[in-house]
């Protein structure tokens, strides 16, 4: 046990992503000052006074362009996972049998890289619409995931991650109509060749409940393993020294129990 000890703590000081690593693309928005928006807080705060400063209200539709627009400065494409010293539990976890048990959830977290892939970036930007109780919910294509906001009784696309080039009223609802294809002429092509692929062919995207929060149930996992990865040395130690205690705990003479004598004979009991 004292082993396993040292194995379970020695990765709370490996600073390493051992999942995949995502290169910067060329040709995003990404700015790499906005890394210093390593909060949801922080980020909130720069959205709102870029919209004091262009005079846009918190409650309009302009307001999701420029958090979307925030949001796509804010990261370049490709999963964030927790490094062995954030988590190594779910590090492992996904190293060894994939499933995104890494994949980072919590928008906090997701924040403090630099890349966050399609899922995550809307979760960033599901967080900035929480901070001003703007309603949304999100969309699931097949490989590929957005959301919807709500104001004034209408939902307005909102996609960070793949920066579609759409105004207000094609943003719409009423426009596209729930339908993937009505979305592909939005993006460049050139860029995301895999648009087929991304929002299959002739497919009506995946509408959760409004307001749901994505992503609970991994969190409550990531909760849970960033607990142990960082206290299950502690246990094992306790059970090794236990142990260690236990075998070395000698019993005095006058408390062992002496020999059982057969009544009768009074000799005793083999």
């Amino acid at each position: 046990m004292g082993f396993l000890s040292v194995l379970f703590f020695l990765p709370n000081f490996i600073l390493r992503d051992i999942n995949t690593r995502y290169e910067l693309p060329r040709n995003e928005k990404f700015v790499p000052a906005l890394t210093r928006l390593n909060t949801v807080n922080k980020l909130s705060a720069y959205t709102d006074s870029l919209a004091a400063e262009k005079k846009i209200l918190i409650h309009s539709p302009e307001y999701l362009l420029l958090a979307e627009n925030v949001v796509s400065e804010r990261f370049y494409h490709g999963f964030s996972h927790y490094s062995l010293e954030e988590n190594w539990i779910a590090a492992l976890g996904e190293k060894i049998i994939g499933y995104n048990l890494s994949c980072i959830v919590k928008p906090d977290d997701i924040l403090n890289h630099a890349n966050a892939a399609c899922s995550q970036q809307a979760i960033v930007t599901i967080s900035l619409l929480r901070k001003h109780n703007i309603d949304y919910r999100t969309l699931g294509f097949p490989h590929h995931f957005a959301i919807e906001a709500r104001l004034h009784n209408y939902w307005y696309f909102l996609d960070a991650n793949q920066e579609p080039v759409m105004t207000l009223e094609e943003r719409m609802h009423r426009h596209w109509q729930g339908h993937n294809d009505n979305l592909k002429a939005f993006y460049n092509s050139d860029v995301y060749k895999n648009l087929d692929i991304g929002f299959g062919n002739k497919q009506d995207a995946v509408v959760s409940a409004v307001n749901n929060i994505p992503g609970r149930n991994v969190s409550i996992f990531h909760s849970l393993t960033h607990f142990f990865s960082h206290y299950l040395w502690v246990f094992t130690l306790l059970g090794f020294v236990i142990s260690s205690s236990k075998e070395t705990i000698k019993i005095p003479k006058f408390l062992r129990p002496g020999p059982k004598y057969n009544t009768r004979r009074l000799v005793p009991v083999s």
